[in-house]
């Protein structure tokens, strides 16, 4: 009787050496690298850099990386709008990387770039140690041509002509849907282009009013576009040309050259207004679109589905008349949108107007959050 109680004791010590060493087991595990935290951290960094808050990303940062320059070369052209494209965890670190959309504010080049951070943690918090990006696409315009580079080329391509966007289009929001106006395109105003890639927003302007269109793009297409212009160069310039003339490559090129845009569609013209940023969403489903109108320094905010180029039905400039209140574009997730609501008259507006908006893309909805 004795023994078996013994045995039941040492069962039990036994048990309760394993639940400890379990309890143990378990808060190692908490204590470990938290990719959750990590990936929370690197997108409160992207958040500051984008706001242009260089104090606030060096104070989630390593003396290392606020001792560099990387930071400033960052932000030398301002983020548009980013999207995580992933996450790698290495133990005791993570690096998880961003897709960036970039614009230089002023001419009408449009970047996107690859983002990669890695965070450690230091003590009791999450910090990122290095920053690294790298150019995917360059969007920039030549006169009358917008052109592409993508990484890997060895020359740009043409995406449009100012003579390829339309003549006319519909412009949105009249009702009934009957008068045609003319496409201001005296020259290329801001230019968006999305996570992929393969969609590029268009604005143009004659000084006054101001287009938006949309043209959609291929991988494939560009790089055949490539081969058959080198082809083609290659077999003119064997032949020497007519009667034996010199050719001059740059103006056989452009003569050469097709637009490697496979669609390009027109989405609204805008009277009196100026765009001073386009976006898209994380899905490519909605162009967002910000501009002024007239002098005035206020911002609206425009929502086209996108590709077809439908207004959203939520009508922005009632709820928030621009004489009073600007519409700041926060950011976007799968099916939604945050906006921010100023005052632009200190006297003539209502408190319980200002503050964040979340936009439902689904539902078609908007609410005060």
């Amino acid at each position: 009787m004795k023994k078996k109680r013994l045995f039941i004791l040492f069962m039990i010590f036994i048990l309760c050496m394993v639940g400890c060493k379990a309890k143990g087991d378990n808060n190692n595990v908490q204590e470990r690298f938290n990719v959750q935290i990590a990936k929370e951290t690197a997108i409160e960094y992207m958040e500051r850099l984008k706001a242009n808050d260089i104090d606030g990303a060096n104070a989630i940062s390593t003396p290392e990386i606020k001792a560099s320059n990387k930071i400033k070369k960052l932000t030398s052209m301002p983020i548009m709008a980013f999207q995580t494209a992933n996450i790698n965890e290495t133990g005791n670190s993570a690096y998880i990387s961003f897709y960036c959309t970039r614009t230089n504010g002023n001419l009408s080049d449009a970047n996107l770039d690859l983002v990669n951070i890695k965070i450690v943690k230091g003590n009791e918090e999450y910090i990122i140690s290095d920053v690294k990006s790298e150019n995917i696409s360059e969007i920039y315009h030549e006169k009358d041509e917008l052109r592409l580079i993508t990484k890997g080329e060895g020359s740009s391509q043409l995406i449009l002509r100012l003579k390829d966007l339309p003549l006319q289009v519909y412009p949105k929001g009249q009702n009934p849907v009957i008068n045609k106006v003319k496409v201001p395109k005296d020259k290329y105003s801001v230019i968006g282009i999305s996570y992929t890639g393969s969609n590029i927003a268009v604005s143009t302007t004659d000084g006054k009013n101001s287009f938006i269109g949309v043209a959609i793009i291929e991988e494939a297409n560009v790089e055949s576009s490539a081969r058959v212009l080198d082809s083609k160069l290659a077999q003119d310039q064997g032949g020497g040309g007519s009667a034996g003339t010199p050719l001059d490559e740059d103006t056989l090129k452009k003569a050469l050259e097709k637009p490697v845009a496979q669609q390009i569609s027109g989405y609204d013209v805008l009277e009196d207004s100026k765009i001073k940023t386009l976006m898209f969403n994380e899905e490519e489903g909605v162009l967002i679109v910000q501009y002024t109108k007239g002098n005035g320094n206020s911002l609206g905010m425009k929502i086209y589905s996108n590709p077809d180029g439908d207004l959203f039905p939520i009508e922005f400039e009632k709820l928030f008349p621009m004489d009073k209140y600007s519409i700041e574009y926060v950011k976007s997730t799968k099916n939604d949108l945050v906006i921010n609501v100023t005052a632009m008259d200190k006297k003539n507006i209502s408190q319980e107007v200002l503050g964040s908006y979340k936009i439902d893309l689904i539902q078609k909805t908007i609410e005060k959050i």
